[in-house]
This record gives C-alpha cells, structure tokens and sequence, in this order.
C-alpha cells in the first residue's frame, strides 16, 4: 500500500513540474525563435518586423506573430496575437473604408465588442484605415483590424490593449519588397 502511494505521489509530482515547466517556458519562444530565425518575416511582398519576445507561427490563413504571457494558455493572462491576411481586393478611397469597417464591425459585435475608434497609421510608405474594438471579461480584450490603401494586405491584432502600441510599431515598421511571392511566409534576418 506504501509502494502505491508513494508511486502516486512521484506521478503527481511529475504531473505538476511538467506543467509547471510548460507554464515557464511559454513567455520565452520569442526568444527561442529569435535566436533561431531573425527579426523579420517575408510575406505577400512585405519585409514585417517580430518584435522581441514575440514568436512566428505560420496558418492556413497566413502569418501570425505571438507573445504570451506567463500561465498561458491555462489562464487568463494577457496575450498579443498579430495575423497578416493577403486577401483578393484592394480597398480605395473613404467608401471602401467604410465598407471593410462595416464587415469587421459585425463580428466584432457579435463577440461582445464595442467599437472603440479608427485610427490612420502608416505601413512602411502607405497608410491604412484601424478600427479598435474592446470588451471587458476575458481575453482578448481589444481587437484591432486594418486594411492598407491600394494594397492586399490586412492587418489584424487580438489581445491586451497594453500590446497595440507593439502592433502600431510593427506596422510602421513594415516595407515592401521586390522579390516575394504573395502568401509565402519566409522567415529571414540580417
């Protein structure tokens, strides 16, 4: 009887540190990809900074950039999840603005969204048209979706509002390239 409890108590104990050890090592991918990979992606014709502490993940969709923070993913902690979509259309001008603004706002809404305000940033030499929703509850808090002018490709930001200053920066980091073919996501550095 001993021998079993024993046996069952080492088990919990290696249960709890693995988790443990999971719940610690989650804050330092950024890290771990920056030493492996760079300080930049290539996708859809654009050269997109990662910030430090963040990592790369490719999806079927296209390129996300995350942090996490400590406890993640057990617990509601704050989070920063940033996608690059190369969608079809283009949109020029005011209406088309309003247009895409009408379409995110919906599913904003329905997630419990409320429509924070638009901001015009710069992505490398273009500007483009940010609509901010926020919610309070759980994470993510603050959703951020852009769309640049003339151009294919959308930014979209999800997690703590502490984070859109890192979202805005990357933006204005970003710069076009000449060689890229639209969708891949290459990752790459100096």
């Amino acid at each position: 009887m001993r021998k079993a409890a024993r046996l069952l108590l080492m088990l919990a104990g290696v249960f709890i540190a693995t988790i443990c050890g999971f719940l610690l090592v989650v804050p330092f991918f950024g890290v771990g990809w920056h030493a492996f990979h760079a300080d930049y992606i290539s996708y859809a014709g654009w050269k997109i900074p990662v910030p430090r502490d963040y990592y790369v993940r490719q999806e079927k969709e296209g390129a996300a950039i995350w942090k996490l923070s400590f406890g993640a993913p057990l617990f509601d902690v704050p989070f920063s999840h940033v996608s690059f979509f190369y969608g079809a259309k283009p949109f020029v001008g005011t209406s088309d603005a309003e247009r895409f603004f009408q379409g995110i706002s919906g599913v904003a809404t329905e997630g419990g969204y409320q429509f924070k305000g638009k901001r015009i940033v710069s992505i490398g030499t273009k500007t483009a048209s940010c609509f901010e929703f926020s919610r309070s509850g759980k994470q993510p808090r603050s959703l951020m979706s852009c769309a640049t002018e003339n151009d294919n490709i959308f930014p979209f930001f999800e997690g703590d509002a502490r984070y859109i200053p890192e979202f805005l920066s990357t933006l204005s980091g970003m710069s076009q390239e000449s060689a890229t073919e639209n969708g891949d996501v290459k990752q790459s550095g100096p």
